[in-house]
């Protein structure tokens, strides 16, 4: 998989905290908001190049697929990957085709989810 530049959206702070200490123990570079008013503008003002949005879907300001494709319109060829303590919808998504990793979850399922998402076969 290699490294990846990624944002992180999570407005539980344990849970933003634990995950970008998870990534980072992947190699990865993390910028990590609370919110997906931050990350849009984080987005719109920096100058990195992102590679992957992770995000959960319940946030406080607006939920995980509409910030998505928020994110998409600024960057149309970042991949996502969503995160949920709600297994109902965690399995929703997956039924569409979304990537999704139900909290909690262990670093091999973060991974194994990582790698899914930034293969080749995700770009068809």
């Amino acid at each position: 998989m290699g490294t990846c530049n990624i944002l992180l959206v999570d407005d539980d702070p344990s849970v933003l905290k634990l995950v970008s200490v998870m990534l980072r123990r992947l190699n990865m570079t993390v910028t990590a908001t609370a919110d997906g008013s931050a990350a849009v503008s984080l987005l719109r003002s920096s100058t990195e190049h992102f590679d992957l949005l992770l995000t959960d879907i319940h946030l406080t300001d607006q939920d995980g697929l509409e910030l998505s494709r928020l994110v998409l319109n600024e960057v149309p060829n970042i991949r996502v990957l969503y995160m949920t303590g709600d297994t109902g919808i965690a399995g929703s998504l997956r039924n569409r085709n979304l990537v999704c990793l139900s909290k909690p979850f262990r670093l091999q399922e973060l991974t194994a989810a990582l790698d899914w998402v930034m293969s080749e076969e995700m770009r068809r």
